[in-house]
């Protein structure tokens, strides 16, 4: 009897190269939840926070936080952010809200968006919410919904049609239903 062993290998390769890809997408990480060092949930005492701006913030990236703030409410159903407006950012700090500012200061052509939280570290308690935004061409919406769910206490996720994934691609929708479940079941 007569052995293809090129054939038999070439079949017993393409099947655990197969079993491990899938095992690899079965494994990768959805969307989770920030913690503190003790392990408590970082998140804000209560929803309804403010979103207000800094006065340099172009008046198209001011409609983009607009628009991010009604696609987070959408999603999760209920009133999650309150645009604000023009604000000092003490002024924001003070009153615990998240705050959006352009930095074109970067240089890093990689860089769209990063939120800075600042949390109670005893409580997990999020106090408020830096988001800089540079200053590009491509279409922002994605990164400022994305930053949204950061100023919420959400993590990265490895899934690339969720918003949480860590860069701007074709296949990134909106806030998914993933994300949005996640939100309700923290803020219940």
């Amino acid at each position: 009897m007569y052995f293809d062993w090129q054939f038999i290998t070439g079949i017993v390769a393409s099947l655990l190269i197969g079993g491990l890809i899938f095992w690899k997408l079965s494994t990768r990480k959805r969307v989770q939840w920030r913690a503190t060092k003790k392990g408590k949930i970082v998140k804000w005492d209560s929803l309804n926070v403010f979103v207000n701006w800094s006065e340099d913030l172009p008046p198209a990236y001011i409609e983009l936080v607009k628009r991010g703030v009604t696609a987070w409410n959408d999603a999760v159903g209920r009133l999650v952010f309150i645009p604000g407006g023009v604000t000092e950012l003490q002024e924001s700090l003070e009153m615990g809200a998240v705050f959006f500012a352009l930095d074109d200061t970067s240089g890093d052509p990689d860089f769209a968006g990063q939120c800075r939280l600042t949390w109670d570290s005893g409580t997990g308690i999020i106090q408020y919410a830096v988001i800089a935004l540079e200053l590009v061409t491509q279409d922002m919406s994605g990164t400022v919904q994305h930053e949204l769910g950061h100023a919420l206490g959400l993590l990265h996720s490895e899934f690339e049609t969720d918003i949480m994934f860590p860069q701007e691609n074709p296949f990134r929708g909106g806030v998914g239903e993933d994300e949005a479940k996640l939100v309700r079941k923290v803020y219940k």
